[in-house]
Formats: C-alpha cells, structure tokens, sequence
C-alpha cells in the first residue's frame, strides 16, 4: 500500500503561490475559461529516469576510448615493431580498461532483462508511484472557470501472471474526499469530489482515459470502501497504470494549497499469502482470485494448504469454471477418538465417527463391511497412480520418493489415491438409511471448513454433476454427448488426468477387495438418486478410458474417492 499526499496549488497569474520543496516537479496543464483539456503531463514513477540513460553512455565512452587506445598501441608496434616499457604498461592498462567496462557495459543491459522475468509472490504486490501529486492551476484575470489536470503514471513492480487490480482510497482517519485550503477542515474551503461523473465548479476527480471535454470522472472514496481503479488478466513488471486527475475551479475559490492524501493498492490476484490453510478459504477469496482461461495450458493459481485436522496438505486451484477446487483426492482418516467440528470440518454440528479408518495394502480390504447407514473408510497407504499420457492402466507407486525418482515434473503429488469412503462416511453421517429422496444433498460432509463436496444432478434431469459441469468448461477435452456418456477424444482424456485438473484413477472398494486402481476414477457427489432396485443409490462422477459418466450412480457402501470445492 503507498500513502500519497495530493495538493492542488491553485493560483492566480499575477501573484503565483510558492512550491514547496517536496512539491516535485510535475507536468500540469492549465486550461481557462472552455472547459478543454489539454494534453496531461507526467508524474512517473521512478523508470525511465535521465540516471539510467547516462550511465550506460559513460560506461560506453569509456569503453570505446579505451578500444581505440590499444588500436592505436598495435599500430605503432607494428610499424616500430618495438614498444617502450611505458607503452606495454599504457597498452595492458587501457586492455584492462576496456574489457572491464564492456563487462559493466553489458552487466547493466542485461541485468534489467533477467528483472522483468521474475514473478511476484502471493500477497507482495507493489506499485512504484510517486511520491506526491501536485495540481498547479493557474487563473487568468479574465477567468471565470480554470480546469487544471495531471497524470499519475505508477508502475509495477513485479509480473502479475495471474491478473491484477489497483485500488484506491482517501488516506485513513479522513472523514470526506474534500481537498480543504491548507489542509484545514474548519477553514470553511475545499475542492469536492464529483458527484455523477460531472467536473462541476470546485470539484476534483480522476479518470484513467486521456481527458476531454466528454470525460466521466470518478471520486476518490473513503478507505472502508475502497475503489478498484482498474484491473487486469495480467501485469509484467514495469507496466504503466495512468491515472488522470483533473479539478475545475472558479473565480470566487481562494487562492492557496488544497490538501488531502490518498492511499493506492496493488492486488495480485492469485490465492493470497495469508491463505495458509484449507479451513481459511472463504467465498471472498475465491471470488477475488484470477479466473483462467478454458485451455488447460493457461496459466493457473494455485496454493499449498493445510488441514488443521491432521496437518495433511493439499494443491487448490481455481479452475475454469470460476471455482476453487482440491487438486488432490481427500486424505482424511476417521477415528473413533476424534471429533470432528464446525470449526475444522464441513458439518453443521459435532461428529464422532462410528467407526475408524482401515489401513490395508495390496488389494485385499477384508475388514470392509458392505453397509449402506454406517461410516466405513480405507485407507491404502502412500500410493500414486501416476498417468502415462496415454489410454493405458497408469504406473503405481508405493511412495512419493519413488515416483519422483522417475518423473521430475513436480506433479506425482497430484496422484495421490488418497483413501477411499462410502456415502455415509462422505457426507459425515453415522446413518443414512433415512437419505432415499431423489435429488437431496446431504448437508454435511467430511470435506475441511470451508469446502463441500460437489453436487450431482437436478430435479430436471440434466446429465451434469458439478465436475463434469467443470470439465465442460475445457473444450478441447470432450468431443460429444451420447445419452448419459461422454465419448472422449485421446488427448481429452489424458487432459482429465493432468493439469489442471489432476483427476485420479484410484479404483474402488467394495466386496472387501480394491477394484480396477490404474484403470477408472470415481468421485462421490453429495447428492441421492432414491430407491433403485430395493436400495439406496448415490450419484458420482466415473471417468474412464472410453467414457465419462457424469450420471453413475452406486449403492452407498462401495468406497469411492473425494474430491472439495470451495462453498
């Protein structure tokens, strides 16, 4: 954030009021009587500077004059064949000269190259601005009306590959937008703020195209509500943001210095720095990070959170569709010593679990019980499927370590199976043999604060859950709709599987084994289907390689995945 004082210097032609010293020196132009504004000056923000011009022409005098001292040296050697020892001396000295200040020469042409490609961390934005803005406006005799204007030109200091928008405010502890006569809130004088977009007589405002007769201007407002001056999909370092300020003043308006201070933001609008956690994202900070492209290969935010409950991290991205989702299966296990809370967990009230977790390796789930009401969950240990890039069964990893060993792309984490749950476990429910009616969502869910699991199909009968609505948001990755199966194209369903999406083919329990891990993926959806053949069913999410089955529906104690999003 930079506090910036403004002043506007409002004087008459035949006796012109002082500068101060911190003043700066700042282009104005002074328009009498017409109302037209001429073409706005420069307050720049420190590039660009007179400083970073003569240096490299010093250093490249330097050089060039040392060069032609060694020409001239070899030269007279070669007609004299024979140097004094103070020639060798002055021949060495200019040599060394000259490669040390091509060496800076290029030093300073290449450093700032390197700088423009450094990025900015969440939460770091800056803007180099100046460090006042004056407005000098100078009446004529003959003046009834004097409109005066100046640019504020701030810049950057970092990449924004993830969007940006610069806010601004009246400084804290003001009260009004009013710019009083030396700073003088009793004084009884002061240039207001427009109202309605109109330059009126003895107002200010600013607006951010070149001024004309048929500008809108904008008030600056206080700083609990703090406008957005302008914003962005993207902002490289040393980007220029103008910003015109312009005031109209008549006649009968004392001459003097009208103060007031304003305060400008630059957000970077990835996930903030101060997102440390899966339980602090809110609905805000989702809506006021960047929204990418619809191709996989656009840019996207992501962050590192953690869950409070068990200290496991996760990847979050916000997505096409203008979600924030988990990018990696839940990985939550469920104990019977533990509550979960309002406060850690997606749950309107506290819950126990009925039963704890199962821990199993290989395929065999022998302690899994086939019940519909009753929470059952497994967990397989640390293993990875990660994708081949192709329509074959994907490469298991008993590890992390062991799929990074093998793939250095720094998206085995992705991969992870996580543990698998039944519907009842899914939606943190200790029974849910009541849950029958068609197209309910279950209130609850295992899914941390802040997030739920995603919806299934309406009332209507449309063939999209809430991830399959999200992978209609790529194009590229589907190619038509027959009945209740989306037919993928090849590289559509790689596209599923790696970035941005990440979606696993974990398999799923059921029957007390773990059923076709590397060969199909399958997300619970909070939401019932009803009866169906004498059994409760439950909508998911079934990706497989022919196929994406936004519709499937299960019996509520095989064990599928889960996946959040953001409420």
């Amino acid at each position: 954030m930079a506090t910036i004082p403004i002043e506007i210097i409002l004087q008459d032609a035949e006796s012109p009021v002082t500068p101060t010293p911190e003043s700066g020196e700042e282009t104005n132009i002074t328009v009498p009587d017409t109302g037209t504004i001429s073409d706005g000056g420069s307050n720049s923000g420190g590039i660009g500077s007179s400083a970073s011009i003569i240096l490299p022409a010093i250093i490249a005098v330097l050089a060039l004059g040392a060069m032609v001292a060694i020409l001239i040296h070899k030269h007279r050697k070669h007609q004299n064949d024979k140097l004094s020892k103070k020639e060798k001396f002055a021949t060495a000295a200019s040599g060394t000269i000259a490669i040390l200040a091509a060496t800076v020469l290029v030093g300073n042409l290449v450093i700032p190259a390197t700088k423009a490609a450094t990025s900015v961390e969440p939460g770091t934005a800056e803007l180099d601005t100046v460090d006042k803005i004056t407005i000098t406006a100078t009446r004529e005799i003959d003046s009834d009306i004097t409109i005066a204007t100046v640019k504020n030109t701030s810049y950057a200091t970092a990449n924004l590959d993830f969007g940006y928008k610069v806010t601004a405010s009246m400084a804290e502890g003001t009260a009004t937008a009013n710019l009083y006569l030396d700073g003088n809130t009793d004084s009884g004088y002061y240039i207001a703020p427009v109202v309605d977009g109109t330059l009126t007589d003895n107002a200010w405002g600013y607006t951010l195209e070149e001024p004309n007769e048929d500008a809108t201007y904008l008030p600056i407002p206080l700083e609990d509500t703090p406008a957005t001056i302008t914003k962005g999909n993207d902002m490289v370092e040393d980007e220029a943001v103008d910003i015109y300020y312009s005031i109209k003043v008549d006649k009968d308006m004392p001459a003097g210095r009208y103060i007031g201070e304003l305060e400008y933001t630059l957000t970077d609008n990835n996930f903030p720095a101060t997102l440390t956690t899966m339980q602090g994202m809110t609905t805000e900070i989702c809506e006021n990070t960047f929204t990418p492209g619809n191709q996989v290969t656009d840019p996207v935010p992501t962050a590192t959170l953690e869950d409070i409950r068990d200290h496991n991290t996760y990847t979050i991205a916000k997505l096409a569709d203008g979600k924030c989702w988990m990018t990696q299966n839940l990985d939550l296990d469920l104990s019977t010593a533990t509550t979960l809370t309002p406060a850690d967990t997606d749950v309107s009230e506290d819950w126990t679990p009925s039963n704890s977790t199962i821990v199993f390796t290989g395929t065999s789930v022998s302690e899994w019980r086939n019940s519909e009401t009753a929470p059952r969950s497994a967990d397989p240990g640390d293993v990875y499927y990660y994708t081949s890039g192709t329509n074959a069964s994907d490469t298991k990893y008993d590890s992390l370590a062991e799929c990074e060993r093998e793939h250095s792309d720094d998206s085995c984490q992705h991969y992870h199976a996580g543990n698998y749950y039944n519907w009842s476990a899914a939606v943190a429910s200790n029974d849910t043999s009541e849950t029958t009616e068609p197209y309910s969502n279950a209130p609850d869910s295992i899914c941390p604060a802040g997030w739920r699991l995603l919806t299934g199909p309406g009332a209507d009968e449309t063939h999209y859950n809430e991830m399959s609505s999200l992978i209609r948001s790529y194009p590229g990755i589907l190619e038509e709709l027959q009945s209740d199966i989306y037919n993928y194209t090849a590289s559509g369903f790689r596209a599923v599987r790696t970035k941005p999406l990440w979606s696993v083919r974990a398999g799923y329990v059921y029957y007390g084994g773990l059923n076709e891990p590397r060969i199909s993926g399958n997300y619970w959806t909070s939401t019932s289907f009803g009866l169906l053949y004498g059994s409760n069913r439950f909508y998911l999410l079934t990706f497989e390689v022919e196929h994406l089955d936004p519709t499937n529906k299960a019996p509520g104690d095989y064990g599928y995945s889960v996946r959040c999003v953001a409420r």
